[in-house]
This record gives C-alpha cells, structure tokens and sequence, in this order.
C-alpha cells in the first residue's frame, strides 16, 4: 500500500500529468488561436491568455479540492449515497445531451 504525497511530490505530479497531456495541448492549440489578433505582439499574448487560463484552473479546480474535502468522510462511509450522486450526474448528463440533440 502506498503512503501519503508529500505536497511537493504531489503538486509535481500533478504539473507533469497536465503538461504532458496530449489532451490539453490539442485544447488549448484549438483556443487560443480564437483569441489571438495579429496586430499585438504574439508572445505577450500568449502569455496573458497563458496566465488567465492557469488561474482559472487553479481556482476552479481547488474549489472541487476544497468541496471534496468536506465531502470526503461522508462518501466514504456512504458507498450507496455516492454510487447515487454519480448515477444522478451521469443521467443528467444524459438528458442534457439528448436534449441538445432534439433541439439541433
């Protein structure tokens, strides 16, 4: 059984799973370009959208961190309760596509 990350361990991790995602990298080379014009200067640009999006990635995704940690000891002392909030977001998911493919 494997022991807790240290925090260093984890954050590094953690950038080397995102940085050599190819994943992300088809994303974000399909964003940016949207949003770059031609007469500013490219590396600057690249830099804000760059930033903007790093912060927002971190906010976004340390307020998942913050709200799984108060849920934690509840989903894992109730496996049912959170096999249904799984099933819920999965059907919702379901309807939601369904219905944007009657609307189109």
């Amino acid at each position: 059984e494997l022991g807790p990350l240290r925090p260093r361990s984890a954050i590094l991790q953690g950038f080397f799973a995102a940085a050599l995602n190819p994943q992300t990298l088809l994303f974000l080379s399909a964003f940016f370009p949207q949003f770059i014009t031609s007469r500013g200067s490219l590396g600057l640009q690249l830099l804000v959208l760059s930033v903007t999006f790093l912060i927002l990635g971190i906010a976004v995704n340390g307020c998942w961190a913050l709200l799984a940690n108060q849920f934690r000891n509840v989903l894992a002392t109730h496996g049912k309760l959170r096999n249904w909030i799984t099933g819920a977001f999965l059907v919702a998911a379901g309807l939601g596509l369904a219905a944007v493919r009657i609307v189109q």
